[in-house]
């Protein structure tokens, strides 16, 4: 799922330029390897090489806070026990 994910990202990102709801949104600001990967109201999935056992973010926009950690990052124990529970998140409604 993640690699259609990728592919359709990468296909559409050529086709249509990012609009001005992204240009002060930097995903790199997440690790070097972060991509935008699409958005649902004013959540943003990044993706950080997930498909690589990588971490696969959802971020709030507008304050930049990681939402829901997901992807390889739930490989690792959370001390929190916060994060890796909904994935995607709640918020995330956009079908």
């Amino acid at each position: 799922m993640i690699l259609i994910v990728i592919s359709l990202y990468i296909f559409f990102n050529k086709i249509f330029p990012q609009s001005n709801f992204l240009k002060d949104f930097d995903p790199k600001k997440y690790g070097p390897d972060c991509e935008y990967v699409s958005r649902c109201g004013n959540i943003i999935s990044v993706n950080c090489r997930a498909e690589v056992d990588g971490p696969f973010y959802y971020v709030n926009k507008k304050t930049g806070e990681i939402l829901e950690y997901c992807g390889g990052y739930c490989m690792t124990d959370d001390p929190t026990g916060k994060y890796c529970q909904n994935c995607p998140p709640k918020e995330w409604d956009c079908k």
